[in-house]
């Protein structure tokens, strides 16, 4: 009996251990794949059947357009030839070569063990979806039989793009447009900041309330809501204009301001309290108050 119990614990121990280390196996790897759980695959060329190799002094690229702002990471197929274990240099430039680099980082030469898709993380990395932008490998040892490879495909298989190669460590370089590199880029819609500001609150003659709201988040706003109450005095026209909307159909880009008016407001009042509320659907409103006075078809405030 006695021995029955122990051999009893030790399976109930290890089976324990056993779920314990299962469990925190399926954790660990749904955290690694939740960092890239929300991203997207945009740009793409995978099909192989070829290969250039790269060494000391020889350095490759190849261009793309990206259609999404927030790059996330990209893949590249490699593999390597001979003995060589220096780190591979993967560096983005914008527009051309001769540009500053945007990315710089490196994959461990130790990391490169086969003929693979290897991949490269990015964080704030934000690219303009206009512009051409290249990848380029490189390495700091090696020669032509001690290389890595990058593997590409021997025919124009990538509309948006090409490869390229350089000799003398990336002074000049060498367009090919009939042919391409494999490579995967990753990313996600950029989220930009909507965000407003009263300028200013003004009357004057005319019975009319002028104001100015400014886009100074990151994004193009088209529609703009507001809420305008005036309290105090004896007002003809109403005291409250609420949930107005403000609609271009151009947009109001960021830095821009635009001057709306309210009219007619008139009324008779030596004290009377203005306040404007402004906001958008991804934004938190904001508010100004301002104080002033009627007489009939003169609406003065104070600064």
């Amino acid at each position: 009996m006695i021995n029955y119990s122990i051999r009893t614990t030790g399976y109930t121990i290890l089976n324990a251990l056993i779920i314990l280390i299962l469990l925190f196996a399926s954790f660990t790897h749904a955290t690694v794949a939740s960092n890239f759980d929300q991203d997207q695959l945009d740009q793409e060329q995978s099909f192989e059947n070829s290969f250039e190799n790269f060494y000391a002094q020889k350095c490759l690229a190849q261009s793309f357009i990206p259609t999404l702002e927030n790059l996330t990471r990209i893949q590249l197929n490699l593999s390597k030839s001979g003995d060589i274990s220096s780190d591979i240099i993967v560096i983005i430039k914008k527009i051309n070569f001769i540009s500053p680099e945007i990315i710089n980082v490196t994959i461990p030469g130790s990391k490169i063990v086969g003929k693979a898709w290897y991949q490269v993380n990015f964080t704030k990395t934000i690219l303009d979806i206009s512009q051409r932008y290249f990848i380029i490998c490189k390495t700091l040892a090696g020669d032509e039989n001690n290389c890595y490879n990058w593997h590409a495909s021997d025919f124009d298989n990538y509309a948006n793009g090409n490869k390229y190669t350089s000799s003398d460590n990336g002074e000049n370089w060498f367009e090919d447009n009939s042919t391409d590199f494999c490579f995967k880029t990753f990313g996600k819609e950029l989220e930009r900041e909507t965000k407003l500001e009263i300028q200013y609150i003004t009357g004057g003659s005319g019975a009319q309330l002028n104001f100015g709201i400014k886009n100074v988040g990151e994004a193009t706003i088209h529609e703009i809501y507001y809420n305008l109450i005036i309290n105090g005095g004896l007002i003809l026209t109403g005291r409250q204009y609420a949930n107005r909307t403000i609609t271009t159909s151009l947009g109001i880009k960021p830095g821009e301001i635009v001057n709306w008016l309210e009219f007619p407001i008139i009324g008779f009042g030596l004290k009377i309290n203005i306040n404007l509320t402004v906001w958008t659907d991804d934004s938190d409103p904001v508010s100004m108050e301002k104080q002033g006075f009627f007489f009939l078809f003169y609406l003065y405030v104070k600064y």
